[in-house]
């Protein structure tokens, strides 16, 4: 009997690389984890042990370079080798064949290839798969070197799930638009299963913490909130929506930032960089904000979108987004990258409390619909659709 035919399959799933980062918490592994075994209780599901050789946390970024020695900076090239391509490409596949895992979950880019016919790859946005332009702004220097070659392999990995994997799933029809764009080989199924929200980002968790906003903010003005920009350059539209705000309206608005962000000697006066905080500030903080401001147009999901409708703090996208797709008409939609128009929305939520309000219950409840529990049945369908799929020759 085929391992693929068996009743109770065994599934297993890459936990090492979606890992906690400040600005959406990309816990997808366990998560997936605990929604298919409650989804299929009779099925074994389970886990590529972490990482042992360094302490738990997020995989090194590339980012940070510039901020470390040089023996950090070696230590930081070899646990980004290890954690991209190392740890799935050898670590998974040996693990999966001694455990005799019928379907590989894998929430990364980088996938084992020789289980390739067994492997369920999520990709989570194609941003990596036109990165040629900011290649071309970013000049050439070791680090561009390295990341380079990264994404190459990233971008041939994907290419050989395409035509070879079990199925393919993504967190959005946005990506999967994207992704059947840039990549025109795609012959195994496609599936779109929209990612769920921790139950701890919920509409009471954001009320109660609205009582804590002077142990924020302070005097502060009113402010907008963007979490984990990465760059400078995704803020420039916030930025100048909220100056042409100030020149024009009272009381005058500051955008804070959470999470990872480069460039930090460029940032204007109007920005406050927090940094990490902690998940209680960070809950603080979606109650407490005016809005949540996102620009951004090449991510896939928008986990920290989730958590501040969630929080009950309103979203302000870009129409057309991943982001525009996942609050389904439960935001304030801007068409374009014209900086009045950010700032005539800033200004409505600012001279018009009770409309912020209404958006923040709707927020809410919108929210509360994106389960894992919902995740944890989509994704058992389509494991079973991808093991008939393994199960057949070539």
């Amino acid at each position: 009997m085929r391992l693929t035919e068996r009743q109770n399959p065994t599934i297993l799933i890459d936990e090492n690389v979606l890992r906690r980062y400040q600005g959406g918490l990309w816990r997808v592994s366990s998560e997936l984890q605990s929604a298919l075994a409650g989804a299929r209780p009779s099925w074994h599901v389970s886990t590529v042990p972490p990482r042992k050789f360094r302490p738990a946390g997020p995989p090194r970024s590339w980012h940070s370079l510039h901020e470390q020695s040089l023996l950090a900076r070696c230590i930081t090239w070899f646990d980004v080798i290890t954690a991209y391509t190392i740890w799935p490409q050898v670590i998974v596949p040996i693990v999966a064949l001694l455990g005799h895992a019928d379907i590989v979950v894998c929430p990364n880019y980088v996938f084992p290839l020789i289980l390739s016919r067994r492997c369920l790859v999520i990709i989570h946005d194609v941003s990596f798969m036109t990165s040629d332009e900011h290649y071309a702004r970013q000049g050439w220097s070791f680090r561009a070197l390295h990341e380079r070659s990264y994404y190459w392999i990233i971008q041939r990995s994907v290419k050989i799930a395409a035509r070879r994997a079990a199925c393919v799933v993504v967190p959005s029809a946005k990506v999967r638009d994207e992704l059947l764009e840039v990549v025109t080989t795609v012959t195994v199924p496609l599936f779109v299963v929209h990612w769920g929200i921790d139950k701890r980002w919920s509409a009471s968790h954001g009320v109660e913490s609205r009582g804590s906003r002077a142990s924020i903010t302070g005097s502060d003005p009113p402010f907008l909130l963007c979490v984990n920009p990465h760059t400078c350059r995704n803020l420039e539209l916030l930025v100048s929506a909220i100056d042409l705000h100030n020149r024009k309206q009272q009381p005058h608005v500051v955008l804070k930032v959470v999470g990872h962000l480069d460039d930090l000697k460029d940032l204007p006066p109007s920005v406050q960089h927090l940094g990490r905080v902690s998940d209680a500030q960070l809950a603080r903080l979606y109650a407490s904000a005016l809005a949540m401001g996102i620009t951004v147009t090449g991510s896939g999901f928008g986990l920290p979108l989730l958590e501040a409708m969630a929080s009950g703090c309103p979203c302000i996208v870009r129409a057309g987004t991943a982001e525009a797709e996942i609050a389904a008409g439960h935001g304030v939609y801007v068409v374009g990258s014209d900086p009045t128009s950010w700032a005539d929305v800033v200004a409505d939520l600012t001279s018009r409390p009770w409309e912020r309000e209404r958006l923040s219950r709707n927020a809410a409840s919108w929210a509360a619909t994106f389960s894992w529990k919902r995740v944890g049945s989509d994704l058992a369908g389509v494991i079973e659709s991808a093991r008939g799929i393994a199960a057949t020759p070539g």
